[in-house]
């Protein structure tokens, strides 16, 4: 399980930590590769090498979960209507479907995070120098915040 074995089967070295501990799994890298159990993984091939200076992958991370939240967000809101009910705090009462629903909930957060992280860079720094993680971030957040209005209104 070291960097060289990781490297020489990426799908693999993925899929078994999705496998493993049950999870929506990213292995950052040139085609990044994003996988969860039972899905075929998803080879992201957006991004260079701008994306290879450190803090890069925490910025990712970031936009993983912001992107989760606001699906999850949408999703509740729907659910909300739907039942006129308030959306409970806990997953006490969460039932298989609701478990599936969140899994593949993250998994197209990862799959489209990964995308934009990519573009975003290919955009910006297209012959792959290095960039630093803040200016990512901030050139992220905008072309997030433009693509989930996109979505909301279905353009």
């Amino acid at each position: 399980t070291g960097r060289d074995a990781v490297q020489a089967d990426r799908l693999r070295a993925a899929d078994d930590l999705a496998r493993r501990w049950g999870v929506v799994a990213v292995l950052k890298g040139s085609g990044s590769v994003v996988t969860a159990p039972g899905h075929a993984p998803v080879i992201v091939s957006s991004g260079n090498a701008a994306l290879s200076t450190a803090g890069t992958g925490d910025v990712l991370a970031g936009v993983i979960g912001a992107l989760w939240a606001r699906i999850a967000a949408g999703s509740a809101q729907t659910s909300r209507q739907a039942s006129a009910e308030p959306m409970p705090l806990s997953s006490a009462g969460q039932t298989e479907d609701d478990g599936a629903a969140a899994r593949s909930a993250a998994r197209y957060a990862a799959v489209a995070a990964s995308y934009l992280h990519g573009w975003v860079a290919h955009t910006h720094h297209p012959g792959g120098e290095a960039w630093p993680a803040g200016a990512l971030a901030q050139s992220l957040s905008s072309a997030l915040e433009r693509w989930c209005s996109a979505l909301h209104s279905g353009t």
